[in-house]
């Protein structure tokens, strides 16, 4: 087999349609295409690797740079995703026992905000009291402990993660 026999002349490069081949005058009622065109071992693999409940499995796409494969898998995972349960939200709160170890906290699914929210105004109203108190007696070495404790407690760091967390996928027939 020689190399020439898969070239192309320019006036081969590009295909001309007729008008009359189509059944319509125009696309104003065409249905759109859904789904992917032409990728069934790509959709059939996306199908199995999701349908993987072991942890420490993944999906790997590779292609060319702009021809879907994230609209794709950002689709088929979000059909997936609305069957499945709405995954709980976490919570990592300071650990002053132990800094380099924060706390996580499961919470139900969309209250993580609301959390930090509750969070900030129970410290918020808790120095005011503090302060409050603060001026009405003269400051004691055990009062000076206390705020010195209550203002590292004060500045302590709520992050809300707001990443997907992994769905259990099951199949569906």
């Amino acid at each position: 087999m020689n190399n020439n026999d898969f070239e192309l002349s320019v006036n081969e490069l590009r295909d001309v349609v007729e008008p009359s081949f189509f059944k319509f005058k125009n696309t104003e009622k065409v249905e759109p295409l859904v789904g992917t065109i032409g990728q069934d071992r790509a959709l059939e693999a996306l199908e199995f690797g999701t349908g993987v409940e072991a942890a420490g499995y993944n999906i790997y796409g590779s292609g060319v740079i702009g021809t879907g494969k994230e609209t794709t898998v950002m689709s088929f995972v979000d059909k997936l995703a609305e069957k499945q349960e709405v995954p709980k939200d976490w919570v990592y709160v300071n650990n002053f026992k132990d800094a380099d170890r924060p706390i996580s906290i499961s919470l139900p699914a969309g209250t993580a905000k609301e959390f930090k929210k509750d969070i900030k105004e129970m410290i918020d109203g808790q120095s005011r009291k503090f302060r409050g108190r603060l001026r009405a007696k003269s400051m004691t070495n055990a009062g000076l402990k206390y705020l010195m404790s209550f203002k590292s407690a004060e500045t302590m760091r709520f992050r809300i993660c707001k990443t997907r967390q992994p769905r259990r996928v099951t199949e569906s027939k």
